[in-house]
């Protein structure tokens, strides 16, 4: 923009950035005087895109930019002629309601109402959520566009599932902002799942884990395989657990039920699991979270590398290790889907029985060693797995099962 004055002819540019320093936005009114270059900086006085404009609208008018340029930017009676900057103006500031700020504050919230690991997990999706669209985004104009953009962004790098996880932490905190009283009214996008793997997809076969366990995968990490295989083990409870007796046990804020678990472990688990939390406490300054990330990049990387060679059909991820020990478990508990729920930490039996609606042929092809088993169970036509009485593990242990 060139404009005239008394003095002369100037070129003045007039770009404006959010400052929190300043308060929020601030105009800087930038001019060339004798190939000297000269600037004003002028606080915008809010955090409002549209109400940074209007202003920048005001502040570029000739008119304005003259008074400025000669330093009349004051009238003769004090008053400033940007009315927002007058001592009695109403300059309060417009709330910085922004992704960042409330994710903090959504956070704070949550902190202790419920378990560390599901506050870690929101951070961990609202992070990704932010890396899209950036931490000053405003709430208020998050659009179903929005979302479809962050789907798009992971897509082929995040699995479905690990998608999916995301969109749920961003679906819950997106109804905190509308339901809190303190919190910008919005109205939530519908957001729209991606679909997932049926369960039989998720379920690894022998001849995919000894492949596995063949491969290049680091030592350490085929060790963390091993113990979620026999276990059926979370990384993080695997992580916050600790050792007790024949046990690993691990406290109820740091369980998805929220219930205290025990898990029996024999010696050879034992030694692997202090291998494998040496491992995170001495080679990783991260959370339990990043290091599950790194095992899950190194095994998708494995299993893309199997796929190549054709040695298995598909990737998998480490909670693949979970599905694949509860349809385990429940073939060699004769599908007593009680005594698993127990075992597993499910909150319901019906999770459990997810796990009960494979046929025999696909069972027998996923685990050849466990022929016998499957063979025996369907045998009996699967009645625990139609109808069982429930019975506690002491009654189990004691001998007392459904089949007594």
């Amino acid at each position: 923009m060139r404009v005239k004055t008394p003095s002369g002819t100037y070129s003045v540019n007039v770009p404006f950035y959010l400052r929190r320093g300043h308060g929020g936005y601030v105009a800087y009114v930038r001019w060339f005087k004798n190939k000297e270059r000269r600037q004003l900086t002028i606080p915008l006085k809010t955090y409002d895109d549209d109400l940074a404009k209007q202003r920048i609208a005001e502040i570029k008018k000739v008119e304005n930019i003259r008074d400025i340029i000669e330093r009349r930017i004051v009238n003769d009676n004090k008053k400033h002629k940007f009315t927002w900057l007058n001592n009695n103006a109403d300059t309060e500031l417009i709330p910085l309601d922004t992704l960042g700020k409330l994710k903090e504050k959504f956070l704070r919230d949550k902190s202790g109402k419920i378990d560390q690991s599901s506050v870690d997990r929101y951070e961990i999706s609202l992070d990704r959520f932010i890396d899209v669209l950036g931490k000053n985004f405003r709430i208020k104009n998050i659009k179903k566009q929005h979302i479809k953009d962050f789907k798009k962004t992971y897509k082929g790098n995040h699995e479905p599932s690990g998608i999916n996880i995301n969109l749920r932490g961003i679906k819950c905190f997106l109804r905190w902002v509308a339901a809190e009283d303190d919190t910008p009214d919005i109205k939530v996008p519908k957001i729209e799942m991606e679909d997932e793997p049926e369960l039989s997809e998720k379920i690894i076969p022998d001849s995919a884990i000894a492949e596995l366990m063949k491969s290049e995968l680091r030592e350490i990490y085929k060790y963390a395989l091993s113990f979620g295989y026999s276990t059926g083990c979370r990384i993080d409870e695997m992580l916050r657990g600790r050792i007790i007796n024949d046990f690993l046990y691990i406290e109820s804020q740091y369980t998805k039920s929220g219930k205290e678990r025990e898990i029996y472990l024999d010696k050879t688990q034992k030694e692997y699991w202090r291998k494998i939390y040496n491992d995170f406490k001495n080679n990783h300054s991260c959370s339990e979270t990043s290091y599950e990330g790194y095992i899950q990049h190194e095994l998708r990387e494995v299993c893309l590398d199997l796929i190549k060679q054709k040695k298995i059909d598909q990737t998998y991820t480490f909670h693949c290790l979970r599905h694949t020990y509860i349809t385990r478990r429940c073939i060699q508990l004769g599908g007593n889907v009680y005594l698993v729920k127990e075992e597993v930490g499910h909150s319901s039996v019906n999770t459990t029985e997810l796990y009960k609606h494979f046929k025999q042929s696909k069972l027998l092809s996923w685990f050849p060693s466990l022929e016998k088993e499957i063979k025996a169970l369907f045998k009996r036509k699967m009645p625990s797995l139609v109808t069982v009485n429930p019975v506690t593990v002491e009654q189990a242990v004691d001998g007392e099962t459904a089949d007594s």
